[in-house]
């Protein structure tokens, strides 16, 4: 069994996102030649906008989990992890949500948008079946299934000229709270 939690801290421009992948594993069985399986630790997941990588960390030890940084590709903006899936979802302030295992460490999906979309911030919902997106360059938002990585884009606003950012789910997944940029507007 295999638990993840997702903390992501949110920048404005020109900075890191993080997100803590905590993982627990219910013991596993030794092999023929008595060693045990590789056991996953805790890891803390780090999106580096500047160079279009991602580097995972041991959380216990603060070290890197791998050697070097994991390339995603230019811009890489935000961050998420998927309980449900053992997936983080990634954003880039292009057109595209990268879809990376926790467990490989590679990218399984490349989920593109419209080029002027500009995927921005992720949140997860509560009960971790999607991943909601602010699609930056509109008033709209994409909603991603984390099993299927299949997209659905609402309106975050009937008002036009509004630029969409943050979505973050209700506590009970009802409602998508969503702020626009240089707006009084939610």
């Amino acid at each position: 069994m295999t638990t993840h939690v997702s903390l992501a801290s949110r920048c404005l421009a020109g900075c890191a996102a993080l997100v803590l992948v905590a993982t627990t594993f219910v013991p596993l069985a030794a092999s023929n030649q008595g060693r045990a399986r590789h056991r996953e630790r805790d890891t803390v997941w780090v999106a580096n906008r500047d160079q279009g990588t991602v580097m995972v960390f041991d959380a216990s030890t603060g070290k890197p989990a791998i050697p070097a940084p994991i390339v995603v590709g230019p811009g890489v903006h935000d961050i998420v992890a998927s309980p449900r899936t053992a997936t983080v979802f990634i954003s880039d302030d292009a057109s595209r949500v990268y879809v990376m295992s926790t467990r490989t460490r590679e990218v399984v999906d490349t989920i593109e948008f419209t080029p002027s979309s500009r995927p921005h911030h992720l949140s997860l919902s509560h009960d971790g079946k999607t991943v909601w997106v602010g699609l930056f360059s509109s008033n709209r938002v994409a909603k991603i299934d984390t099993r299927t990585h299949a997209v659905s884009e609402f309106a975050s606003s009937l008002q036009a000229g509004v630029t969409a950012h943050a979505p973050e789910p209700s506590p009970d997944d009802r409602f998508v709270f969503v702020p626009h940029e240089g707006q009084n507007l939610v």
